[in-house]
């Protein structure tokens, strides 16, 4: 693999890194045995995509942040036309970022400018603009979407970091996107496909880690052991600390859990590894739960494997057509929040992304992040064509946030209710494994449920 693609997929993991421990949490890492499961069991069984258990834990929308009403309703609508435009980290310092969520923003809203647009109107798509991995232009950005361009929406909106919010919550602007930022939770406006991915309230955590690691498992979680790594930064210790949580409550003992890696990469992996080869009364866990970057991912699980560690490896970077081919990665596992490409079971709207990205964009390998922005966008236009004739921003949050709605693409995107995951992930996942150059599907999309912890 190229240089230039290991880049871009490591740019895209470092996002993912932040949230995919599924939000909530707190404290920082620490090895701990955790307790026996003090849940019922199935909320760790593979369950439907719709209907999950939402552990009775509310949302009230008028108490989120940037719930005012909007000083113009009508801003970005005209009777022909809806404007649109995106805001996404494409860019870093050090190149390609997360490229890829304009391209499928754009596939999707093509597909519905040709079969008429919404309720008669067609989406003025104004392209998504490249904060290149920086707060300050993030913000920037942010305002001049709102001001100069006077936009209805910002879809796709997947920032490395989340101060556009000020800018887009002062204009009452609804945003969509992939819940991989704080933006994206306790805000009235932000709508992420997968719920709130990094949640505070610290009263719940979502089952999906212990269910997808009990499937891993042959589902027998019970005396198995695992192990989590985490970057050192506040969202990564958060992530630790769920991950400690949710795979004791599944039924493991937790005998290594470490937000210590440094950010600016692992340069010496041998303590780690050391600890972590010796954590389980000196023998290895069954299975490695790491949350990092790319390099870092891919330093580990190389030091890991030369050290004899035979158990299962569990990352967050290693799913991208690009990676198909990198025998780093043989045999590692990788959670999705959605359905990957690879899945078996017949899913109208799987193929129909498929279709969309050969028609509109043949060119455009469909990586996590294209897929990111696909659904970003397919979640605005249902809801903004649910919302009818007279859309407004008014109209379009009233439908969102006045309680019981749900996005879901069946066999691709699980069930997300609103207002419910403003502040909460959706408890739903899949699980794929790297074998000879493919990917195989260890778990289908599914659900487990969101479990209160207080």
């Amino acid at each position: 693999m190229r240089l230039s693609g290991i880049a871009a997929v490591a740019a895209a993991g470092l996002l993912c890194v932040t949230a995919c421990g599924g939000g909530g949490g707190g404290g920082g890492g620490g090895a701990a045995a955790s307790a026996a499961p003090t849940v019922d069991p199935k909320a760790f069984q593979p369950g439907a995509t719709t209907g999950w258990n939402d552990g009775g834990v509310k949302v009230d929308a008028a108490g989120l942040r940037c719930a005012d009403a909007s000083p113009d309703p009508n801003r970005g609508i005209t009777a022909t036309e809806i404007k649109v435009g995106g805001l996404v980290s494409l860019t870093a310092p050090g190149g390609t970022a997360l490229g890829g969520a304009e391209v499928g923003a754009e596939v999707r809203f093509k597909r519905a400018n040709d079969e008429g647009g919404v309720n008669g109107r067609k989406i003025n798509y104004i392209g998504t603009k490249d904060d290149g991995t920086d707060p300050g232009r993030s913000v920037q950005l942010a305002q001049s979407l709102a001001e100069r361009d006077q936009v209805f929406a910002v879809v796709p909106t997947i920032s490395t970091f989340p101060n556009f919010l000020d800018p887009l919550c002062k204009a009452a602007i609804p945003f969509f996107g992939w819940g991989t930022n704080t933006a994206m939770c306790d805000s009235a406006l932000g709508f992420a496909f997968t719920g709130c991915l990094l949640q505070t309230d610290r009263k719940s955590v979502p089952s999906v880690t212990g269910m997808l690691t009990s499937a891993v498992l042959g589902g027998s979680p019970a005396g198995r052991t695992a192990a989590v790594l985490g970057s050192d930064n506040d969202s990564a210790r958060e992530g630790v600390e769920v991950y400690k949580r949710t795979l004791g409550l599944a039924g493991l003992k937790v005998t290594y859990a470490e937000a210590s890696a440094p950010t600016s990469g692992v340069n010496d992996a041998t303590p780690i590894v050391s600890a972590i080869m010796t954590s389980n009364k000196g023998a290895p866990p069954d299975i490695m739960v790491l949350s990092l970057s790319f390099p870092s991912t891919l330093k580990l699980t190389e030091a890991l494997r030369a050290a004899g560690f035979t158990g299962e490896i569990v990352n967050q970077v290693g799913y991208d057509p690009r990676l198909a081919g990198f025998a780093s990665f043989k045999d590692s596992l990788t959670y999705l929040q959605w359905a990957p490409l690879e899945s078996s079971t017949s899913s109208p709207g799987l193929d129909q992304l498929k279709k969309d990205f050969a028609r509109y964009a043949p060119n455009q390998k469909i990586s996590l992040t294209a897929m990111a922005g696909y659904w970003s966008a397919d979640f605005f236009l249902t809801a903004a064509e649910k919302a009818g004739p007279n859309l407004t921003a008014t109209s379009l949050l009233k439908l969102l946030n006045g309680g019981g709605y749900t996005y879901e693409v069946p066999g691709a995107v699980a069930e997300s209710r609103w207002p419910l995951n403003h502040n909460v992930p959706t408890p739903c996942g899949s699980a794929v494994r790297l074998v000879a150059g493919h990917y195989e599907v260890v778990q289908p999309l599914a659900c487990g449920a969101t479990v209160p912890i207080r």
